[in-house]
This record gives C-alpha cells, sequence and structure tokens, in this order.
C-alpha cells in the first residue's frame, strides 16, 4: 500500500474513514496451491511450522520494463513484498529479528541482489532470496520456490510448474498457468480469483479473503527492517 509505515497507515485510516473495502494485491493467497497450503498448516497437518523459505529470482530485462525502468523503490519492497507475506503468513506471526544482505551487481541506484535471515516472534524462522539474474533467454521470467518445514512434514511450492512445457523452434516456454492463463475464451487463476473475490466482497459487504492491511503491514515491517539491516550490516530488532 505505501513504501513507509506512516503512508500504509495514511491509506488504511483514509479507507476506514470512507468506509472503503482494501485488499492488498498480494496475489499468491488467490494461487490455488498457496491456498491449499495455507489449510493444510492451519489444520496442523505439517505440525509446528519450523521454517518457511522462499526463492523468487527474476530475470534482469524486468528492471527494463516501463514499470521498473529508471525506479528508485527498493526491489525488496517491490516487487519483493510478497515473500515478505509468504514467511508470516506460513509462519504465523510478524517478524521478531531480521538480517540483510544487499548486493549492487547491474549497476543501478538500487540494490538487485537481496539476502534474508528471520526469525518470527512464535521461534519460526525463514529465510528471503530476492534476486534478478534470471539468464535473458530463460523460457520463464521468474524462477520461484517456496518450502514450509513443520515438525510432521514438508511441503514445496516451484514455479514455474515442471510439469508444463512447450518446445518450440525458436525457444522453449514453461507458461504460468496459475497465476493467469486463457483458456475457452476466459481468463483462469489467481488474477481472476483475486478480482472475483474483491468484486464479491464489496456486493455482499464482507472482507476479502485474501490480504488485508494489518496483513500489509506486517510484511512492510519485515521488509523494512532487511532493508535497514543490509545497509548497516546489524541485526535489526523489532518490537
Amino acid at each position: 500500500l505505501a513504501l513507509d509505515l506512516e503512508g500504509h497507515d495514511r491509506v488504511v485510516e483514509l479507507a476506514e474513514r470512507k468506509g472503503l473495502t482494501v485488499l492488498v494485491g498480494y496475489i499468491r493467497r488467490y494461487d490455488t496451491r498457496f491456498a491449499m497450503l495455507k489449510e493444510k498448516v492451519d489444520r496442523g497437518e505439517l505440525g509446528d511450522i519450523v521454517a518457511v523459505n522462499s526463492r523468487r529470482n527474476a530475470s534482469h530485462q524486468m528492471l527494463k520494463s516501463p514499470r521498473y525502468a529508471g525506479t528508485r523503490t527498493p526491489l525488496i519492497i517491490e516487487p519483493g513484498i510478497h515473500a515478505m507475506d509468504w514467511l508470516s503468513w506460513f509462519g504465523g506471526a510478524p517478524a521478531n529479528q531480521v538480517y540483510g544482505i544487499q548486493k549492487h551487481r547491474l549497476g543501478l541506484p538500487i540494490a538487485d541482489t537481496y539476502l534474508a535471515a528471520v526469525t518470527l516472534k512464535n521461534g519460526v524462522v525463514g529465510t528471503i532470496e530476492q534476486i534478478f539474474f534470471l539468464p535473458t533467454h530463460a523460457p520463464v521470467v521468474m524462477d520461484m520456490f517456496l518450502e514450509v518445514i513443520g515438525t510432521r512434514g514438508t511441503a514445496q511450492i516451484i514455479d514455474p510448474d515442471p510439469g508444463f512445457s512447450i518446445w518450440g523452434e525458436q525457444a522453449s516456454a514453461h507458461p504460468n498457468f496459475m497465476l493467469r492463463a486463457e483458456a475457452y475464451g476466459q481468463v483462469h487463476g489467481a488474477l481472476t480469483n483475486e478480482l472475483q473475490d474483491f468484486v464479491r466482497s464489496i456486493l455482499d459487504r464482507r472482507k476479502p479473503q485474501g490480504a488485508l492491511p494489518g496483513d500489509s503491514r506486517t510484511a512492510l515491517e519485515m521488509g523494512l527492517a532487511i532493508m535497514r539491516s543490509a545497509q548497516t550490516g546489524q541485526v535489526v530488532e523489532l518490537e
């Protein structure tokens, strides 16, 4: 919702004052795999959660797109904020202690590589890897991995799904059909699920099923702490 906590809280206060519905665009919460895994975690099928680890290695060509070209927004916040949400969502608590590392390899004014080790307030630990060095001709724009480790089970989600690939004469592709896919003249996937839930929440006068402002504040606090730690080289403790 914002790049700092003050801006975030102003958005939330304005929405509450005007009675507006706010849905934070953490789209993976509408990815069927993520939603199923969250239900299994909440039911205790993996036991007590021990660790949540994630990797998001994106193509550096993304940084040349209109969305990111010339940006000075820290990449650990946008688009990296999703990884912070995964850690707190599956881990079940906000961050307590953070240690981050950043690197500049592309000659940009902002860091293109972030690694972080995080301890949540309930003792769950996690790692976050957000980098932009996927090869230009890779068949996908992002290599994503999520691992949730419990005392009685481990779960992994890999994107792109290795079960769906297309081999062509000039190039190969691994289409991401979980976020957005077209079939039979309709759009399917997490993006559709997210937009439908938002519209229905307004019509039904209920809260959306996805991330709410409290969730986004938790993720933003973690991301800002990673930035501070990476800049200072010190462990950051959160209240």
